[in-house]
């Protein structure tokens, strides 16, 4: 399909008129379209569980020497789907079971700090799947990255940026869960409940069903390390998920 695509692309730079005709035609370069197709194909086999084949097509959108522009704005789009393929690599490899880019992904994060906070909520979530995925011990990360992890964990309610007070939110509260589940696997019970008890409370706000039961049952995993006082709270919060039809016993 990419051949096909990429012939196709060729044929558009032998028309005599191509340049003032796909100006008109796209709001991008031409060869983005073929690129986020691929990019595109990554996310859904990534939602399929199907890791390998994401990184297949995170590598084809790697490989961008057929494209023919050498204007500023394709070097800017070239150079841009180059970054992303450089972390979705670190990613899709490490969520294949090759823990040895484990120290490329954290530095690529590491290199991206300056990057909108969705980035990065983005890119420290995925590091925290994979921890939880393959048992990985990642405290040394975590402390690294903790001031940047308290800047956005709180972050995007008070916000009036439609992007910065629903997604955001969403993901660091995902997020928080991945922290909850590393940490009542290791045993961390105290730190894992509050951020447990944190996402259970969070998924009222952003009405979140199956993600209110998904945190129900590592609760209930765990419940025998939990103290009367998370109890009591875990419990209020389960009733009130009731009340907004959000669970049933």
């Amino acid at each position: 399909m990419r051949t096909k695509a990429e012939i196709q692309y060729s044929l558009q730079h032998q028309e005599k008129r191509k340049s003032r005709d796909n100006e008109k035609r796209t709001r991008g370069p031409l060869f983005g379209y073929i690129a986020y197709a691929d990019l595109l194909l990554t996310g859904v086999s990534e939602a399929q569980g199907d890791y390998q084949q994401a990184l297949r097509y995170t590598y084809a959108y790697t490989d961008l020497d057929w494209v023919l522009e050498k204007d500023e704005e394709t070097q800017h789009w070239v150079n841009l789907f180059k970054h992303w393929s450089e972390g979705n690599i670190h990613y899709y490899k490490l969520l294949s079971g090759d823990i040895s880019v484990l120290n490329d992904y954290v530095e690529y994060i590491a290199a991206a700090t300056n990057e909108a906070d969705k980035e990065l909520v983005t890119m420290l979530l995925n590091l925290m799947f994979a921890a939880n995925r393959y048992q990985l011990d990642v405290n040394h990360i975590l402390k690294r990255f903790e001031t940047v992890i308290d800047s956005f964990v709180s972050q995007g309610e008070s916000s009036s940026d439609m992007y910065t007070h629903q997604v955001v939110p969403e993901q660091s509260t995902r997020f928080k869960y991945e922290l909850a589940k590393y940490y009542l696997n290791r045993g961390r019970y105290p730190i894992g409940f509050k951020y447990l008890l944190d996402v259970l409370s969070k998924s009222l706000v952003i009405n979140k069903e199956a993600f209110f039961i998904r945190c129900i049952r590592l609760f209930e995993q765990f419940k025998e390390f939990a103290d009367v006082k998370i109890y009591l709270k875990y419990e209020n919060l389960v009733s009130e998920g009731q009340k907004e039809k959000l669970f049933y016993y």
